[in-house]
């Protein structure tokens, strides 16, 4: 693991940019909302990236065409929490049990 400072916003951008294409082919838009206030964080960049692309690609898997899905970051107290957003079906309870269960 490598913690630096990172900006939030622009890895909100950077994995909007890197699903360009998918979403274009599946007529998804991805939105970015980004709230006020300091949103950089110390973290591992390359861990952001991963769980943003994983949460991006499963909501252009299971999402119906002529949507949109919100990436989002926004200051919490002294954290920044960071949201993916979209209008695909929900996760069943059991699903949700299991949600952060790792698969091989």
């Amino acid at each position: 693991m490598s913690l630096t400072t990172i900006d939030v916003p622009g890895q909100l951008r950077a994995a909007s940019e890197r699903f360009a294409t998918q979403t274009q082919e599946h007529d998804i838009e991805i939105r970015t909302e980004v709230g006020p206030g300091r949103l950089k964080v110390r973290a591992d960049a390359d861990r952001l990236g991963q769980i943003l692309d994983n949460f991006l690609s499963n909501a252009i898997r299971y999402f119906p065409p002529g949507g949109a899905v919100t990436l989002s970051a926004r200051t919490d107290t002294d954290a920044v929490t960071v949201g993916v957003t979209d209008q695909g079906p929900s996760l069943t309870e059991e699903q949700l049990e299991r949600v952060f269960e790792r698969f091989d």
